[in-house]
């Protein structure tokens, strides 16, 4: 399961060749998309269990029916009301729970640095308050990703997008395994995303994986000097900024 019990981002990868030590970047081998192996290999979250399903879209429905999927429009009603977010799997409902004041800042962080590089161009980032919405052969799924760009939006009405070209996460104790492995299968077979970052809280450290001609490739950056680039959308992420204000080991 990855590297959060303390493995350094290249012994959780597999294979790795340094690209450069002052760059704080190595490139991973190519993760072909939806292949065989460990991209499919937790298409089902083995952390499932962590998140409990929400009792709010139940509480009006009959006994013989609670066993019954919640439909999307349900789930997009119930959602427009309800004093905190939830994500929705095919039918089932999530609760989410709060962030660290870590996490939140590194989001934040995150979203005013592509706020400020996208500003008069044709794609805009979206905070943790817009959901992507992803059709997969195993239903609809809603998720709350920490940050998003999009340069097709859906129209303005709408509560998600559905053609994000970037998606940010930040992990945390309790999410990451379903980070790494249910939501990276899920974004990734977005057709129009290009790049899904994962950001730690407590280490200057992320993992991206970025599409290329046989899928997705993983990359690992560590420390305050790396920096992130998204030339797909003109941007970069030096990781002094995204860090700026949060302890880190």
């Amino acid at each position: 399961c990855s590297w959060h019990h303390g493995k350094p981002p290249a012994e959780a990868g597999g294979p790795a060749v340094r690209v450069g030590a002052a760059s704080g970047v190595l490139r991973v081998q190519s993760l072909p998309l939806l292949a065989s192996g460990w991209a499919t290999a937790f298409s089902v979250s083995p952390c499932d269990h962590l998140l409990k399903p929400a009792r709010r879209y139940t509480q009006a429905m009959s006994t013989a029916s609670r066993t019954a999927p919640v439909s999307v429009a349900d789930y997009l009603a119930g959602e427009a009301d309800a004093d905190r977010r939830h994500e929705y799997v095919a039918g089932i409902v999530y609760g989410m729970v709060g962030g660290s004041n870590a996490h939140n800042l590194v989001a934040t962080n995150i979203t005013g640095l592509l706020h400020g590089q996208l500003r008069g161009g044709p794609c805009r980032v979206f905070n943790a308050d817009t959901k992507v919405r992803i059709e997969s052969r195993s239903g609809t799924r809603f998720y709350y990703p920490d940050a998003s760009v999009v340069c097709q939006p859906n129209p303005a009405t709408d509560t998600y997008h559905e053609r994000p070209v970037v998606v940010v996460e930040v992990l945390s104790d309790s999410t990451r395994r379903t980070d790494e492995h249910e939501k990276m299968e899920a974004y990734t077979a977005i057709p129009s995303l290009v790049a899904y970052l994962l950001l730690e809280q407590e280490a200057a450290a992320a993992v991206v994986y970025r599409r290329d001609g046989s899928g997705f490739s993983r990359e690992v950056y560590g420390g305050l000097v790396a920096v992130i680039p998204l030339p797909e959308i003109d941007c970069t992420l030096p990781l002094v900024d995204v860090y700026e204000g949060v302890v880190v080991g």
